[in-house]
């Protein structure tokens, strides 16, 4: 047997940080939006007859064959952590060849390891004969990746990898619940852009900043918080009624209210690359992830898009092309 998964990774265009556990529980009708994009996480896995399993994670040059399933799971390789606590989680399943990729930028803020979580836990949940629902597949692969992360995580990411489209994911006392919006893709992929900052960001360090501040009761971290999830309900109406030149002053105050958050969340990258975009005439700039590096998404009209590509590239900062990718 031969299991071939391919997920794409995302970009959050509002409510990052709303997605946690039990900060959505503390915010009003917490809401994040995010659309799925042509930036994919592969996996391939071979059922092999020894009863071995072989492992290798091409991002990490790591390749390495362990004897067999109890072999594997009491391994401490770092590199093959995320795979592991998927393979313990669905127990012995007998020999295997298992090979991972991930197209994402490391630290890129597009949800890269999540995206791949959930590539992984498919591939098996098709070797088994398991089925999972949406919201199943999406909170194990949550929970599977914050036992490799050792600290908080959110949700979002995980639902563009396995329910392709433009998510709204709403949060409340039952967990989340998503719906798939209908959008003019033709309209984002001429409109936007990503931009690679070259400096990786950390998600678990800025969102436990975050986390730690609203359990403290940080009356401003809240505040900002509910003023991004505000934001997020006034994209969701305009998204609806593709009502899009209304995108950019969203997406402007969705800057200001996420750095008010913790200074973390921007960088001097950022702050450079906003200049540079903004002075060659884009429209606006999203942070992605967590910030404090990654990627960046760019807005700009059809018309200067080029322009604003060219003026990143003169200051060394990597512009990406994508797809924003539809149900």
């Amino acid at each position: 047997m031969e299991i071939q998964k391919q997920t794409p990774t995302r970009v959050d265009l509002a409510g990052g940080t709303l997605d946690f556990w039990p900060i959505y529980l503390l915010i009003d009708k917490a809401m994040t939006i995010n659309c799925s994009i042509s930036i994919f996480s592969n996996v391939k896995l071979s059922s092999r007859e020894d009863g071995e399993i072989h492992c290798k994670i091409e991002n990490l040059n790591f390749e390495k064959t362990y004897s067999n399933h109890d072999d594997f799971v009491k391994s401490k390789d770092p590199e093959v952590l995320l795979v592991q606590v998927v393979a313990e989680y669905f127990g012995d399943v007998g020999g295997y060849s298992i090979r991972t990729h991930s197209q994402s930028p490391v630290g890129g803020g597009l949800g890269g390891s999540s995206s791949l979580c959930v590539a992984i836990i498919q591939a098996y949940l098709q070797k088994t004969g398991k089925t999972l629902e949406l919201v199943e597949l999406a909170t194990l692969a949550a929970n599977l990746e914050a036992k490799v992360l050792k600290t908080p995580t959110g949700m979002q990411d995980h639902f563009p990898a396995a329910n392709v489209g433009l998510n709204c994911i709403r949060f409340g006392a039952l967990g989340p619940e998503v719906e798939n919006i209908d959008f003019d893709s033709t309209f984002f992929n001429k409109s936007f852009f990503l931009v690679d900052t070259g400096k990786a960001h950390h998600s678990g360090i800025n969102n436990w900043s975050v986390f730690k501040s609203v359990i403290e009761g940080d009356q401003k971290v809240i505040a900002a918080l509910n003023e991004i999830n505000r934001i997020t309900h006034m994209l969701y109406g305009v998204l609806k009624e593709k009502q899009y030149d209304a995108l950019p002053e969203l997406f402007n105050q969705e800057y200001e209210a996420r750095i008010q958050l913790a200074k973390c969340f921007s960088s001097p990258e950022i702050e450079k690359l906003r200049e540079i975009t903004m002075n060659s005439g884009a429209l606006s700039v999203k942070i992605c992830g967590a910030g404090g590096g990654g990627c960046v998404l760019v807005m700009t009209e059809p018309n200067t898009r080029q322009r604003v590509m060219e003026s990143c590239q003169n200051e060394n900062f990597q512009p990406l092309e994508i797809q924003f990718l539809t149900s």
